[in-house]
């Protein structure tokens, strides 16, 4: 039951303790709402400039920035290897 968390509760007027399994989900993965056409852009300005100063230019997380570079990184991977 790894992952698992349990919360227990009293309940009034009872001489026990209930416990109820938690359940948190995660929040499912997203694309980048950037167009694809601007990633390698993105890519080529992220050697230079930091990824928060471009995040704030593009509207999005440096986060979402990240995600891009290695998207764009795995792509050019992709391009050697065929």
């Amino acid at each position: 039951m790894t992952g698992d968390r349990v919360r227990e509760y009293k309940l009034p007027d009872t001489h026990f303790a209930v416990a109820i399994p938690v359940t948190l989900a995660r929040p499912p993965q997203q694309q980048p709402q950037l167009d694809s056409a601007l990633w390698s852009a993105i890519a080529q300005r992220a050697r230079y400039e930091s990824l928060r100063d471009l995040a704030v230019e593009y509207g999005v997380s440096h986060e979402t920035i990240r995600s891009i570079l290695r998207r764009v990184a795995a792509q050019r991977r992709e391009d050697l290897i065929a």
